[in-house]
């Protein structure tokens, strides 16, 4: 699920040149003079823009977004614009199995140019960007949407054998044919315990609950269009859209939710994070 905040994001990042199939981070920019990202983009071919110390998330992908998730993490990561490896929960694809494509009328209208490709790729390049839907066809192409369009169908899985051009285990569609997969259902996933500040806070919005539960703080944030909910000091709940750049992993979240003994709620200036994803 992403929220307004999220959909403006990637709507801004629309607007600046992001090179796909280039590793920025084997280029040497040990020299380059960084700023911080002001609007979510980053690396070198976006003004040379770090992730690091912005609230849009710490790890600058190869599509040039910062983000927290494996799609920004993982694979192309471009380590000299922010945080590699450190990753948030990864987006969850699931197969549909086999559709038909039409060149000149795409079952999924954009395609990106991905290097190496694979189901991992292709998916992760698709999730960096927002899409709900993904597509592999003939090895090496990569297909992205929001709906399945212009009377795409499932089809025979036999039309579906093309090795995929960056892992040979495994099958990225055929001709005509897009290997299909869609975003699971959004659940809320732990990201683990983070620092918070007072009059700085990680997550900007916070709520009266009673009897706090991790799960009553979520519903919460949850019916509040919020993409993260944090718990703090047994009884603390707070929503944001972005965790803010004060926000560092910690490790001493031990306190007792007030409404539930059994499940933690941070700490004294600790939060337990959440995403809905």
């Amino acid at each position: 699920m992403f929220s307004l905040s999220h959909a403006f994001l990637f709507a801004s990042a629309a607007l600046v040149l992001a090179n796909p199939t280039v590793d920025i981070s084997a280029r040497d920019f040990s020299l380059v003079k960084r700023t911080n990202s002001p609007n979510g983009v980053c690396g070198g071919y976006n003004n040379t823009a770090t992730c690091t110390g912005t609230a849009f998330g710490k790890c600058c992908s190869m599509f040039g977004y910062c983000g927290n998730t494996n799609a920004h993490c993982g694979f192309g990561c471009q380590s000299n614009f922010g945080t590699c490896g450190v990753t948030g929960p990864s987006v969850k694809w699931v197969s549909q199995g086999c559709y038909t494509d039409n060149p000149s009328k795409r079952t999924l209208r954009t395609a990106l140019n991905v290097a190496q490709n694979s189901v991992e790729v292709c998916t992760a390049a698709c999730a960096a960007q927002g899409f709900l839907y993904a597509g592999m066809e003939n090895g090496n192409g990569c297909y992205c949407d929001n709906a399945i369009s212009n009377g795409g169908v499932a089809t025979l899985a036999t039309s579906c054998t093309s090795k995929c051009a960056g892992n040979n285990a495994e099958t990225c569609g055929g001709p005509s044919s897009l290997s299909l997969y869609t975003r699971a259902p959004a659940t809320w996933q732990g990201m683990g315990c983070y620092t918070d500040i007072p009059n700085q806070r990680t997550l900007n919005t916070s709520f009266n609950v009673a009897a706090l539960t991790q799960e009553r703080c979520q519903a919460t944030c949850q019916a509040g269009g919020f993409k993260y909910a944090g718990v703090e000091n047994g009884n603390g709940c707070f929503c944001g859209s972005a965790i803010a750049a004060t926000g560092a992993v910690a490790g001493d979240c031990a306190l007792p939710c007030a409404g539930n003994n059994a499940e933690i709620c941070g700490g004294v200036n600790r939060l337990n994070i959440f995403i809905f994803e």
